[in-house]
């Protein structure tokens, strides 16, 4: 999670199934507490959890906000963020997914500026015999390119552009029996 403007601070909580919260309505209905057990740390917006059952999605509901200082009470902003985690069993002895491995670390930002170009390579490595990746799962900015078999990442920010962007990237391993 990002601002461009780097002065607010900026951190996420669990929704609010009452109408008793700062956005004075119901904010996540049925999947309030969603995640047994899972821990939220607030400043990076990081879950940590264990799925306890396969064949089963969990809902996460998140408000992220927006804050003028860190002592101020009440958010600028509350955007609601949603989404599910399917557990499942691993089908061979090996449950290690692939990871992405290279030479910039997680969350790593890199400064370009408008209109020139960058490249980036991202490469993942398959722990587990018989796996391949099948597929890359991305989120990233408005005209990044990638290639169909291994992530190579080409884009030139507009001027629209300015401030931080956000990519994200999961490679999808199969077991090739």
């Amino acid at each position: 999670m990002s601002d461009f403007d780097s002065s607010d601070t900026v951190r996420c909580r669990w929704s609010i199934g009452s109408t008793s919260n700062i956005n004075g309505y119901d904010e996540c209905a049925a999947v309030c507490s969603g995640v047994p057990g899972a821990m939220l740390y607030s400043d990076n917006c990081t879950l940590v959890f264990t799925l306890t059952q396969a064949s089963m999605c969990v809902a996460v509901a998140l408000q992220i906000e927006d804050f003028y200082t860190t002592t101020s009470p009440t958010p600028m902003s509350s955007v609601p963020i949603q989404f599910l985690f399917y557990g499942y069993i691993a089908s061979s002895g090996c449950s290690t997914p692939p990871a992405i491995i290279g030479s910039r670390p997680n969350r790593a930002c890199i400064g370009t500026p408008i209109g020139s170009t960058v490249n980036e390579l991202v490469i993942v490595q398959v722990y587990c015999s018989g796996t391949s990746i099948v597929d890359f799962i991305t989120s990233s900015p408005v005209g990044l390119t990638k290639s169909l078999y291994q992530i190579v990442l080409s884009w030139i920010p507009t001027a629209d552009q300015v401030g931080p962007q956000g990519f994200c990237a999961g490679a999808i391993g199969v077991l090739l029996v």
